[in-house]
């Protein structure tokens, strides 16, 4: 980003710096999983049993493990592809994750997705979250959203979240976000669960625009010889 010396010399004028502003920055990888598949995203799946595989899968159908129960999950909302799992299974977590650098000055930041759930079960509700691990994926840094359930049936849900004060404190370093379903029972009724559009929207702070007062100082001192040159002799 150039400044032009009129700016500049406004700038020092008034005695502050010229300001540039930051772009916002995508820091999630394939979050509407329109690879076809769950590339840049670590799986952790659930064993067989109940009503299918217990999987994370991608695909454009809704098609999960619990279709002769529940029945498919909505087809995609957004794009050709989304991601689905039976949010069933044996006590345990549905889970995928990845890593990413955040920037080194945060201004705001922005959580958002789409998810939908079918569900009808009976014990303990079971419970969708996203969190902010550390890089080794062990220490948690922050939860992000959290939701529980117990009987719905619910198309797809737009949901977005201020996460600025949860990230501020880990700006420049290395994340984990980590999205679960947590399942607290062993196969008390079948569900299905389908994610989409997941995105972390991330604005770095406004930095002074580099140069800006060195070209303030220039601009001055050339507007002091221009004066002395002009200046009539005596």
């Amino acid at each position: 980003m150039k400044i032009s010396l009129k700016s500049a010399l406004i700038c020092g004028i008034f005695g502050f710096a010229c300001i540039q502003t930051a772009s916002a920055t995508e820091v999630v990888t394939n979050g509407d999983f329109e690879t076809g598949s769950l590339s840049g995203w670590s799986v952790a799946n659930l064993g067989g049993g109940g009503c299918g595989t217990n999987a994370w899968t991608v695909n454009s159908t809704g098609t999960h493990g619990c279709t002769n129960n529940v029945g498919n999950m909505p087809a995609p909302t957004n794009g050709t592809f989304a991601a689905y799992n039976t949010f069933d299974g044996p006590a345990g977590t549905l889970q995928i994750s990845q890593q990413f650098t955040l920037p080194g000055s945060i201004a705001s930041a922005t959580l958002s997705f789409f998810d939908s759930v079918r569900m009808n079960i009976s014990g303990q509700a079971r419970t969708f979250s996203i969190d902010m691990y550390d890089a080794t994926d062990t220490t948690l840094l922050d939860n992000l959203f959290s939701q529980s359930f117990q009987n719905v049936n619910q198309g797809w849900v737009f949901n977005t979240t201020d996460v600025t004060n949860a990230l501020l404190d880990n700006a420049g370093q290395t994340v984990t976000l980590r999205i679960s379903n947590i399942i607290p029972q062993s196969f008390t009724g079948p569900a299905g669960f389908g994610i989409d559009n997941i995105s972390l929207d991330v604005t770095g702070a406004a930095v002074p625009e580099p140069g800006s007062l060195a070209l303030a100082g220039l601009a001055l001192a050339g507007l002091a010889v221009s004066r002395r040159r002009q200046k009539p002799q005596a």
